[in-house]
């Protein structure tokens, strides 16, 4: 069984690295729906319905980055999907989110911190809407 290591993972849209990544996770779950039986007190739950997925990532900022990392800050400004992002956990292997027309990824929280004796380091939380695949 391959190994990988993730000190090799990293954000990209269109090409372009937006994120050397020191950590990552997808989250996926169905939606329940109830359903009505006979009547309102008899109730069946079944695992049905759009799957939701979210995740986060977390890695290194870099205010020099005015390509890659401005693209992020950008999307999350103007909560607009992110098109074709891809995860990358060697140099060919990736996840992909959003591989058709207006599926992709909303960035709902980017978060930038520094300590004293630590780097800067930029943590986004994010929906998942649409296909998400492994190549």
């Amino acid at each position: 069984m391959a190994v990988n290591i993730g000190k090799n993972a990293k954000l990209t849209v269109s090409g372009t690295t937006v994120l050397y990544m020191d950590s990552f996770n997808f989250d996926q779950a169905w939606e329940s729906m109830k359903v009505a039986v006979f009547d309102e007190d008899d109730k069946l739950t079944v695992g049905t319905g759009p799957i939701d997925r979210t995740g986060s990532a977390h890695g290194y900022f870099d205010p020099s980055d005015t390509t890659g990392q401005a693209l992020l800050e950008t999307y999350f400004g103007n909560q607009t999907v992110i098109p074709g992002l891809r995860f990358y956990i060697n140099s060919t292997n990736y996840y992909e989110c959003g591989v058709t027309a207006n599926d992709g990824v909303r960035v709902t929280g980017l978060n930038i911190s520094a300590t004293r004796e630590g780097s800067v380091e930029c943590d986004l939380s994010f929906d998942i809407s649409g296909e998400f695949s492994m190549t």
